[in-house]
């Protein structure tokens, strides 16, 4: 694969007129070198995340007799409660310092 055309998109233009084949597979192999690039430029976070996955697990079991305690208690306490309804929330990452470069 011409390492030009997968570096410079100047010719582009010309390429798909002249050999609209070419100009196929330069756009295929310009794709996949982007996605093998991203998962290098985005190993650090994976690490990140999986480091904070981790720990939050790890948080869950050790507050795991707490929060059955809490809930016996709560069910215990209220007689008339008959369910309880847990909402839809949302983890926004950004605020724990992920970034997203999304083309």
């Amino acid at each position: 694969m011409d390492e030009l055309l997968l570096d410079h998109e100047e010719g582009d233009s010309e390429l798909e007129e002249d050999d609209p084949e070419r100009w196929a597979e330069v756009q295929i192999e310009r794709e996949r070198a982007n996605r093998r690039a991203r998962v290098e430029r985005e190993s650090e976070h994976i690490r990140r995340g999986e480091e904070i996955w981790a720990a939050k697990l790890e948080e869950q079991q050790t507050k795991r007799a707490a929060n059955q305690a809490a809930l016996a208690r709560l069910f215990t306490l209220m007689r008339n409660l008959k369910r309880i309804d847990i909402g839809v929330w949302r983890l926004d990452m950004e605020n724990l310092g992920f970034e997203y470069d999304v083309e």
